[in-house]
């Protein structure tokens, strides 16, 4: 399907957010970066993505999975597909919405590499491993879900996107005594009028759930405004 598999992603990436270029020149960085995405899948999941075996010129025509407005990717979504390893850090920086839920998904995250417009994230029931920087998610991102995983490392709830709503973490790795919070959004000053506005679910310490997070408490005392944390996996 793809002629090359060796562009980098960071280059790629700045190239196709300039505005100067043609449509021509946009589908064909896209197609790039999306060759990469799909680079670790199986030949036989391949065949299923793409119905007929030919070259693709662009992605966003007859690709199973991938949505598009006009002509840039903005949806992906993948269940139950178990034939490799999407390459989630090589989707182009017009992706918004990205859903690869119980896929056997098998690599090390990296908050660093996702699309800066995404505004939902949902990686539920794989087995990704590595840490999750919450101070550097994108800007505009309102839905993070990657319950049940292999993540581990310190959760930092200090710098979170303004327009976050859900953070659903629960069914992991962390262990940490104590999770801090400052600075919250909009979105979670009613919290106790309105439980509708945002829901945070670390997996807080109970008998089911493999998270080993006891309290999540506020940096500064007179900000002590959420301390009741979903425990819920």
């Amino acid at each position: 399907v793809c002629a090359f598999s060796h562009i980098s992603l960071m280059f790629l990436s700045i190239f196709l957010t300039a505005d100067h270029l043609t449509l021509e020149t946009h589908i064909a960085w896209q197609n790039a970066l999306m060759c990469l995405f799909f680079d670790g899948i199986s030949a036989i999941g391949t065949n299923e993505i793409f119905p007929r075996r030919r070259p693709i010129h662009n992605f966003c025509d007859s690709c199973r999975g991938i949505s598009c407005q006009r002509g840039q990717v903005t949806q992906v979504h993948y269940h139950l597909f178990n034939y490799g390893n999407f390459n989630i850090f090589a989707l182009p920086p017009s992706a918004q919405r990205l859903n690869i839920t119980r896929c056997h998904q098998k690599f090390e995250f990296n908050t660093h590499g996702l699309p800066p417009r995404l505004l939902a994230l949902n990686l539920c029931a794989n087995e990704i491993y590595g840490t999750v920087d919450m101070t550097c998610l994108p800007v505009t991102l309102e839905y993070l879900t990657l319950s049940q995983n292999n993540l581990s490392g310190y959760l930092d709830l200090t710098h979170l996107p303004r327009p976050i709503r859900t953070i659903l973490l629960s069914n992991n790795r962390f262990q940490q005594k104590t999770v801090w919070y400052d600075n919250l959004p909009q979105t979670v000053s009613k919290i106790k009028e309105d439980v509708s506005k945002i829901k945070i679910d670390l997996g807080i310490s109970n008998h089911s759930c493999p998270n080993r997070i006891r309290e999540v408490h506020a940096v500064h005392e007179d900000q002590e405004r959420y301390n009741q944390f979903s425990p819920f996996c």
